[in-house]
């Protein structure tokens, strides 16, 4: 009997019987958790989930661990609070994320949620993606270069809330917009957190 053929018991949930069939065979996912995987994504044929498969693959991956990273990952996000509609959003977007191992990540997630994120909101996300991305000598060289171009740790953290992405921004820049607002502009520097 397949997968397909069992689920027939649940016509009404059913929206997308491949996906769940699918991710039931190739994940091993139980009936219920491909079910609510398959209202946030869905697919008629194997060729793209076979294809992000095979670059995991190409990357030195195991089966094993593919489905391991498929499995946990998402459930580690989950049980910090993210929503699994975001975190599908989040995989499709940034699907590197499933590289990192999965105490590593759970560190990065409460991480971020402990930073004052919520973990239900799209900013959570793009806070995660952001520092997911860095080593934390990075991290660590980006918030003293803001102390040093005169900004608290309070002030770094609202301009993390504000725009994740102003710590990926290279060290060169973010002294050169500071030096003109200050310099230039006569701007504080607590100011410049309105830009």
């Amino acid at each position: 009997m397949s997968v397909t053929s069992n689920l027939q018991d649940y016509p009404a949930l059913v929206l997308h019987p491949f996906t769940v069939s699918y991710l039931i065979e190739t994940f091993g996912f139980s009936k219920k958790y491909a079910l609510t995987i398959s209202k946030h994504i869905n697919f008629e044929t194997s060729e793209k989930p076979d294809s992000i498969i095979a670059f995991f693959k190409n990357q030195g991956f195991s089966e094993t661990h593919i489905t391991r990273m498929v499995k946990t990952h998402p459930s580690i996000l989950n049980d910090v609070g993210v929503p699994l509609s975001n975190i599908i959003s989040m995989l499709r977007i940034q699907p590197q994320i499933l590289f990192k191992s999965p105490s590593k990540l759970k560190e990065i997630g409460d991480t971020i949620k402990n930073m004052g994120f919520d973990p239900t909101g799209k900013r959570y996300l793009y806070a995660l993606f952001v520092y997911s991305s860095m080593t934390k000598a990075t991290w660590d060289k980006k918030v003293d270069l803001f102390k040093k171009l005169g900004w608290s740790e309070e002030e770094i953290c609202k301009a993390f809330h504000l725009q994740p992405i102003c710590m990926k921004t290279s060290e060169d820049k973010i002294t050169a917009i500071m030096s003109f607002l200050v310099n230039k502009m006569g701007f504080t520097p607590s100011a410049n957190l309105l830009f």
